[in-house]
């Protein structure tokens, strides 16, 4: 007679591994993810932060003949300020200042020179909507040391701007 078979009593009991939650890894992944995720935003928010936003925004009008035109296109509602608190600073991708100091006057670099002027189109003596920014090099062929360099603006040390010159 065939009949079921029949358990054995000296067989050794199998093992299994402990049960895991598929549901519980996916929701510490979850929470491992958010906290990274807000690692990173409170640390670009901080980032962006020491630096202060941009209080004035420029506009690039033209670049012909080694001169740069800008213009203020914007400010903020803090960003009219005195020019003679001005100071720019023009720095390249390896970080060399190019132009570092008050605004209208002149800095040499061996045989060419780079001028940054601003003007006062409303007469204010403060920086305006519509003033205008010159950054000059002479001899003209100098502007090639201009390209991806970066314009930054401050006032009383401060940032107020940054502009990156194109490859234009």
């Amino acid at each position: 007679m065939v009949g079921p078979p029949q358990a054995r009593n000296d067989a050794p009991p199998v093992l299994l591994p402990p049960a895991r939650s598929g549901p519980k890894v996916l929701a510490l992944l979850a929470a491992l993810l958010l906290v990274f995720l807000g690692v990173l935003w409170y640390a670009s928010f901080a980032a962006l932060e020491a630096r202060g936003p941009d209080r004035a925004f420029f506009v690039q009008e033209s670049w012909a003949n080694g001169t740069i035109s800008l213009y203020v296109n914007d400010l903020d509602v803090a960003g009219e300020v005195p020019l003679d608190s001005l100071t720019a600073n023009i720095t390249t991708q390896d970080r060399q200042s190019l132009f570092d100091g008050a605004l209208n006057r002149t800095v040499t670099h061996g045989n060419w020179s780079l001028t940054v002027r601003i003007t006062d189109n409303d007469h204010s003596r403060t920086l305006t909507r519509d003033d205008d920014l010159t950054i000059s090099a002479s001899p003209p062929e100098a502007a090639d040391n201009l390209i991806f360099t970066t314009f930054y603006l401050y006032s009383n040390g401060r940032e107020w701007s940054h502009f990156p010159l194109p490859a234009d």
